[in-house]
């Protein structure tokens, strides 16, 4: 049985983790209320932006194969105003920290079968999945970088990453995607800006759009700016991910907290109440030697 005393400093600890917890939990609530709307708001934006890039695509496929063929860039179909090195990478977005729940577990484990599947250099973000990557012995070389658990990040943290990033014909983004706060699943974007053409044989709508200062400005911002805005999306979808993963995590710990406090309290009640009973029994046998 155990001592009373022990299990009351059981009872304290326990209540000190408690208040941990939700401490942790409303932080990551409040993270998650500031970012959310951005987040969500952002990611329908860009994908209208997208659906424009695609309609620009498609409309004027002669005009862009002829500008491509130009800059020596056209190769099977791919859109590029830009030299690139004809290589593709992969981008896992993880956390710095640990107590965000299985998200970056699971972005992981996708990551790792990908990888092992294609020839493909590998960036790592965030001090979980470098050790994540060290953990599954994995042997294959790769570039380090490290962003900040926050909700608000300045353009100077993203510019590194990008410079590297801007050189590869296909990068594809390794992230946590908030569906609900109950829900986040792991994704995977590419968000090169050069995707191939969109000719299947399919009857398309022809649209007609007025470029300036031309065509060929066009597709350079897209590629460039737009590719920017993308990559940033993924961190800030992958770091709202990661809050509501963490609410989820703080959550359940809470309830397992909650559980272990009511044992250790029926506990307490059940050793003090031997301790009483023993005593009690050590008085009768008291008073009876007194009286024999």
């Amino acid at each position: 049985m155990q001592n009373i005393k022990k299990i009351i400093a059981d009872i304290s600890l326990t209540d000190d983790i408690k208040m941990l917890t939700q401490s942790y939990e409303e932080i990551s609530v409040m993270r998650m209320q500031k970012i959310r709307g951005s987040v969500l708001n952002t990611r329908q934006f860009l994908g209208k932006i997208d659906e424009i890039f695609q309609d620009v695509k498609n409309s004027y496929h002669n005009q862009i194969v002829a500008l491509m063929k130009k800059n020596k860039n056209y190769v099977k179909g791919v859109i590029s105003t830009m030299k690139k090195n004809g290589k593709t990478v992969s981008v896992l977005v993880s956390a710095n920290n640990k107590l965000h729940g299985d998200i970056t577990v699971r972005v992981f484990r996708q990551f790792v079968v990908d990888i092992n599947k294609q020839n493909t250099d590998i960036i790592i973000i965030g001090k979980l999945g470098k050790d994540l990557y060290h953990a599954e012995g994995i042997t294959k070389e790769y570039q380090y970088f490290e962003v900040p658990d926050q909700a608000e990040l300045g353009p100077e943290l993203f510019t590194p990453i990008i410079h590297q990033l801007v050189n590869y014909e296909k990068v594809e983004v390794y992230y946590g995607k908030f569906e609900s706060i109950v829900n986040q699943n792991p994704s995977v974007e590419n968000v090169s800006g050069n995707q191939e053409l969109e000719l299947d044989g399919k009857k398309r709508e022809v649209m007609h759009f007025l470029f300036e200062p031309s065509l060929e400005k066009i597709l350079a911002f897209f590629e460039t700016q737009i590719f920017t805005s993308m990559f940033k999306q993924t961190v800030h979808e992958s770091h709202l991910s990661l809050f509501a993963s963490r609410i989820n995590a703080m959550e359940s710990a809470l309830q397992n907290i909650t559980s272990q406090l009511i044992i250790l309290g029926s506990e307490k009640r059940r050793t003090k109440k031997l301790m009483d009973n023993k005593k009690q029994l050590e008085r009768v046998a008291g008073r009876l030697l007194w009286a024999s």
